[in-house]
């Protein structure tokens, strides 16, 4: 959570680990989505939004991490989910179908 200035969450990288190879041991070709519609609160609260260069420089080191943990089994990697999503969102209005954090 606290990007490239925190330790690397080995409790999340065992649970997905074991997710993958889960769904491996059941034949099925896993496909990553590094980011599904939000970021990290610490990432949102320290540089406001992700199109702030320094937020840039944490992805990278996000998606470092898990190629390098999972990428021996993961093939297919997305790196947002939706993206013209991502960038309308926030400017939807409070009668949207997504829910919008007030």
């Amino acid at each position: 959570p606290k990007g490239r200035f925190g330790d690397v969450n080995m409790d999340g990288i065992d649970h997905y680990n074991r997710v993958i190879n889960a769904i491996l041991e059941r034949g099925i070709e896993p496909f990553v989505t590094l980011t599904h519609y939000d970021i990290p609160h610490e990432l949102e609260f320290r540089y406001g939004s992700c199109l702030n260069s320094q937020f840039r420089e944490d992805y990278e080191h996000y998606a470092e991490i898990c190629f390098r943990y999972f990428g021996n089994r993961v093939k297919f990697w997305a790196t947002f989910n939706e993206p013209k999503l991502t960038a309308v969102v926030p400017r939807l209005s409070e009668t949207a179908h997504v829910a919008i954090p007030t």
